[in-house]
């Protein structure tokens, strides 16, 4: 399952999207990836979520979204 939290700038995202990850890493065999721009939310990130900061990455448009995501699905 794929989840995207929008929304505009100051309306409550972080903290929404920390609290589901906390409770999808309760449930067993839980394999979460958390894709940002930058390294900003590192230490509130779960040490149990695979942390990954999509500008060491070249992707690049909308395509590239998607190319990139179908590459972790497949290797998950």
């Amino acid at each position: 399952m794929i989840d995207a939290i929008v929304g505009a700038k100051g309306s409550g995202k972080t903290p929404l999207m920390l609290e589901e990850m906390t409770e999808e890493l309760r449930e067993e065999g839980a394999n979460i990836v958390f894709i940002e721009y930058g390294k900003r939310l590192d230490s509130q990130v779960p040490y149990l979520v695979r942390l990954i900061d999509i500008a060491e990455y070249p992707v690049r448009g909308y395509d590239g979204l998607l190319a990139f995501l179908s590459g972790l699905n497949a290797k998950d």
